[in-house]
């Protein structure tokens, strides 16, 4: 819901033209509905649900015409081939500093290494999990007090700033294209 939040809040940044010179073509398509294509759905080996699942999420991809694909906190591994078909149109956020934290229970990591700073990081979907180019990232201190809730909060502000930023970002790229 906070990741949906995030979205709606980049859609409407683009249709209040918040986000500056933006190619029509594309701002359409983001504000199209999305199809929920639950990984859970697909019984049996971990290939065979990727890949089946990977080929349902293209074909909801292609036949929504959308350019790029904007993941909002998408918590689950891509097929192979998918990403690679979306090679450089493909992007989700991590409420890490990447390449520190790759994976789950960022915050918790970053208490238990004792570290003074993390963040966010938007990057582009590579088939190695948090590894991708990184598009925007915004530093968020870590506080003597932080516990996991408190640090998670002040992670998602600024999720809620990198988002958008990168969703221009990525638009001016390839509408340049």
């Amino acid at each position: 819901e906070l990741y949906q939040s995030m979205l709606e809040e980049a859609i409407e940044a683009i249709r209040g033209g918040d986000l500056g010179d933006i190619d029509e073509q594309w701002s359409p398509q983001i504000a199209l509905g999305t199809p929920m294509l639950l990984p859970e759905t697909y019984v049996g080996d971990l290939e065979v649900r990727l890949s089946a699942y990977g080929r349902r999420l293209a074909d909801a991809v292609a036949s929504s015409g959308a350019a790029p694909v904007a993941l909002a906190g998408f918590m689950r591994i891509l097929d192979a081939d998918f990403v690679r078909a979306w090679e450089g149109r493909l992007f989700n956020i991590h409420p890490a500093l990447l390449p520190a934290f790759k994976g789950l229970d960022t915050h918790a990591r970053v208490l238990a290494a004792g570290d003074r700073t993390t963040g966010c990081t938007v990057h582009f979907v590579t088939e190695e999990l948090d590894a991708g180019p990184v598009i925007v990232q915004e530093s968020v201190p870590v506080l003597p007090s932080d516990t996991e809730a408190t640090l998670a909060v002040r992670v998602l502000e600024a999720e809620h700033r990198c988002y958008p930023e990168a969703v221009k970002q990525v638009a001016g790229r390839l509408s340049r294209q």
